[in-house]
């Protein structure tokens, strides 16, 4: 579950909710986010007019994080810089964001010639002019740098016309690879690290039948070199004074002419002999010595890896229902099975992205391995004959499938009827035990708007023991379906409760909430008295919690509303800090998403906001462990 907040600027140390995971709160349409390495990561959602930040944030300037609830850690962290209006029968925004590597693309750098200097000094450089011009809190620290080549040493140009990011990504990353992470500190400060590995190698496999929905398999060959030319360092020239040498100025290289019977160039044969002559440069910039400068060349072709093999998956994270799993992280590296090619390949995350409504479902790029051609070849064949052996193997089954088929066929036709018995006997089963029965029996629920239309036949035909309907969100934010659920329920003759989200700050802001609780209730109840009115309180919203409660109860008595007809409803985490009355009230709900029980005494156990049952879309709050006299008073079935 992810959690959005958007911050006014960098000195907004609160910010405000975009999006709550919870069943309070604004909530988003949609959202995405796309991380990637060595470049930008984007996020973008969606908004209606219900969200109270609808056309209340602005680009550049407002800052948001997505936190990962389950963990508390930030999973995205930048800035908004763009905002669409989609208006149609329903007006949307639609808000873009990316991460603080953008910050990069924000300064530029000056002309330069950089030469003898490590690849961690180079970058120093490069970051501390950026820093010399951009605000404090888009400034960087320089982290650990494990990038290397043959000296250590560098020999660049870098550019007045060039941005820092691109530099860094020209000067650095094409040419010597690695891996650009961009975190905070534990004071919050930007720190970037420039790393020659990244990842661990996990065991959880990614295949179908488990956690595999589709998968596309590319092998590019579109790189390859089949005669190569090796440069090395530039050869320095003495140039006169009126000589116009822009930092563009083409300059002579060291090539290997000389040393190579007059040719510049290296060739793998065997490679030209199947793809053809394929010609490409490339540099070693601090050899000057020509028969290095060939060895290099020739040990470049040897061991060129000649295809980017890049898997493009759709998986669902197990982990959110199976604590055996782990969550797919960018970077790791995860084996894939290819069960029809009989192949299994260790290969990187190299892109995630996940829509934050339904977290279970995300994409990966995974790749970057590349092979030499005689891995591909080997794997190929290996392939081809493991798919010519399960062709073999199928043609002699194909006698005994036809019977089978045969047999299921007429098992089959019998089927339809079968199930209508199966599925009328179980509503036999189930009306007998209602009637037989003293309690309400099946499944505790809480809802509100945010389930939508609900599908009141559906949930009660599986077992429904208590609804416990939102009525409203404070004083003066009703909820948008409370009455068609009320009408639903009371037709159906379920048991039902009401409870409110509280908001008050003040002793006479919780009597105009209970007051209004009670007149929303009543408006609609034909009569008919819930089983209990849950306050619900989840968030220090006054500096005297229990005065406050004591003055929504005391409200709620003097409406004729007893003390046992009242239930509190009580965040874990704050219940030591609000200090409730909690031996006045009827019972007592605690809510702890988790698989132990709330740290205290409780008459109801909320262990989920993201249970599942027929008849509501999405998830649901549900709850268990009831205790003795929470099933006396409220699910005792009134006579």
């Amino acid at each position: 579950m992810y959690r959005v907040i958007v911050y006014k600027s960098a000195n907004d140390q609160v910010g405000k909710i975009l999006h709550e995971p919870k069943n309070y709160g604004n909530k988003i349409v949609s959202g995405e986010i796309d991380w990637l390495f060595n470049g930008v990561s984007t996020a973008n959602f969606t908004i209606t007019l219900q969200n109270s930040l609808y056309r209340a944030t602005e680009a550049i300037s407002n800052l948001i994080k997505v936190f990962d609830t389950n963990t508390n850690q930030v999973v995205f962290d930048g800035r908004i810089v763009k905002i669409d209006g989609v208006f149609s029968n329903t007006h949307t925004q639609v808000i873009q964001c990316e991460d603080c590597l953008a910050y990069l693309h924000d300064s530029t750098q000056v002309y330069r010639k950089v030469q003898n200097t490590s690849i961690r000094d180079f970058l120093q450089m490069i970051i501390d002019e950026h820093n010399r011009q951009v605000e404090s809190w888009k400034q960087f620290y320089l982290g650990d740098v494990t990038v290397s080549n043959t000296t250590d040493n560098v020999y660049r140009y870098t550019s007045d016309t060039t941005d820092t990011f691109d530099t860094i990504k020209d000067k650095l990353i094409n040419r010597l690879g690695g891996y650009l992470v961009c975190h905070r500190n534990s004071s919050g400060q930007l720190v970037l690290d420039y790393l020659a590995e990244y990842g661990d190698h996990i065991d959880t496999p990614i295949k179908l039948g488990s956690n595999l929905k589709s998968a596309k398999r590319e092998y590019d060959v579109r790189d390859m070199i089949t005669r190569l030319v090796p440069v090395g360092a530039v050869i320095e020239q003495e140039h006169s004074e009126n000589e116009n040498q822009g930092a563009d100025a083409a300059q002579p290289h060291y090539t290997i002419e000389s040393v190579n019977n007059g040719r510049r160039y290296v060739d793998d044969n065997a490679l030209i002999e199947r793809f053809g002559i394929i010609q490409k440069a490339v540099e070693w910039q601090d050899v000057k010595v020509l028969d290095i400068l060939k060895s290099k060349g020739i040990e470049y072709l040897n061991k060129q890896r000649v295809g980017l093999l890049t898997w493009t998956v759709d998986v669902l994270d197990i982990s959110l229902i199976d604590k055996n799993y782990q969550s797919f992280v960018l970077g790791n590296y995860y084996p894939i099975h290819d069960e029809f090619l009989n192949i299994v390949e260790d290969l990187q995350v190299v892109e995630k992205k996940l829509d934050i409504t339904e977290p279970q479902k995300m994409s990966l790029k995974i790749g970057t391995q590349n092979k030499t051609l005689s891995q591909y070849q080997l794997e190929y064949q290996a392939a081809m004959t493991f798919v010519e052996n399960q062709r073999k193997n199928s043609l002699q089954t194909i006698n005994d499938l036809k019977n089978r088929i045969q047999e299921l066929n007429d098992l089959t036709n019998k089927i339809p009827d079968q199930e209508k018995e199966i599925e009328e006997l179980k509503r036999r089963l189930r009306e007998l035990e209602a009637q037989t029965s003293s309690y309400y029996d099946g499944a505790i629920i809480d809802v509100s708007e945010f389930q939508g239309n609900i599908d009141w036949q559906k949930v009660a035909s599986q077992g429904l023991a208590l609804a416990i309907i939102r009525v409203q969100y404070g004083a003066n934010r009703e909820d948008l379906t409370y009455k068609s659920n009320i009408s639903a329920l009371q037709s159906l003759q379920a048991n039902y409760s009401v409870y409110s989200y509280m908001t008050a700050s003040n002793n006479s802001e919780a009597e105009v909430e209970a007051q209004r609780f009670y007149d929303r209730t009543k408006a609609v109840s034909n009569g008919k008295i819930p089983r209990f009115y849950m306050i619900d309180v989840e968030e220090q919203t006054g500096s005297n919690m229990r005065d406050i409660v004591e003055s929504y109860m005391n409200k709620l008595n003097a409406l004729g509303i007893s003390d046992n007809k009242i239930v509190l409803y009580i965040a874990n985490h704050l219940y030591d800090q609000f200090k409730l009355n909690v031996g006045r009230a009827g019972s007592i709900v605690i809510p702890a998403y988790r698989e132990t029980p709330p740290d205290h005494e409780y008459d109801l156990w909320q262990y989920t906001s993201s249970g599942q049952i027929d008849g509501i879309t999405g998830n649901v709050d549900m709850n268990k462990s009831y205790s003795q006299r929470f099933k006396e008073q409220y699910l005792r079935k009134e006579t």
